[in-house]
């Protein structure tokens, strides 16, 4: 793919009247590649997820270009609606409250899901401490970020350890700490210490207007594409 460049200003030494317009354009050649596009040619140049995210980004700044780009702002919009819808596609957020973290053994899928709730409401006594944590979801796993710093303060699952995620098959609801009967879920990710094969990570709803299914559904889509 080609793109091309009006500069802003003619090349050093072009004051003479007449001198031939197509000095004034430049053509760079844009490359891609498994990381991504970005002008070919220059280390200064970062990659980006979309075409449109490259041009988006070489608005605001030159980069390997002799000057930013200037675009019509009917233009500037389409691009910075592309880039947003873009990324909105590739990853979700939303808050929920941690329940609890339960291994189970070589069990994943609903069985797990089922299994770790299960065990949540028979230790409700005061064994954990809820927290609330903002949960974010892309291709590259799930990072939830404990928002009271309760519990922990961030932490990463990549795509490759997450196997299974779902609401409760049993459709038991969480009231402990709220005022609505919160939907419960969870995920279940390759274990990280000794011994230990799986892990069900255990969450309730904390907001009505951020229900869990959406990203309930975006985990699973996002385990099945890796």
């Amino acid at each position: 793919m080609i793109g091309d460049q009006r500069a802003a200003k003619g090349p050093p030494h072009s004051s003479t009247r007449g001198e031939n317009s197509s000095d004034l354009v430049r053509h760079f050649l844009i490359e891609s590649s498994a990381k991504g596009v970005r002008i070919k040619g220059s280390s200064q140049e970062p990659y980006f997820g979309s075409l449109p995210a490259l041009v988006y980004q070489h608005t605001i700044s030159a980069c390997a270009l002799p000057c930013r780009l200037l675009l019509s702002s009917h233009e500037l919009s389409a691009a910075e609606n592309n880039k947003s819808k873009t990324e909105d596609k590739k990853k979700t957020a939303s808050n929920f409250v941690y329940l609890n973290a339960v291994p189970t053994e070589m069990l994943t899928g609903p069985c797990a899901v089922q299994k770790a709730v299960t065990m949540t409401f028979e230790k409700a006594s005061g064994s954990f401490t809820p927290a609330i944590v903002n949960m974010k979801v892309s291709p590259k796993g799930v990072t939830l970020t404990d928002i009271n710093r309760k519990l922990f303060f961030r932490r990463h699952y990549p795509i490759h350890l997450l196997s299974y995620s779902g609401a409760d098959p049993d459709a038991r609801r969480w009231k402990r700490g709220t005022d609505f009967g919160a939907k419960m879920f969870g995920f279940v990710a390759k274990g990280v210490e000794a011994g230990v094969e799986n892990v069900c990570h255990v969450f309730a709803e904390y907001d009505p207007l951020q229900p869990c299914d959406k990203i309930v559904s975006f985990i699973q889509d996002t385990i099945t594409k890796k």
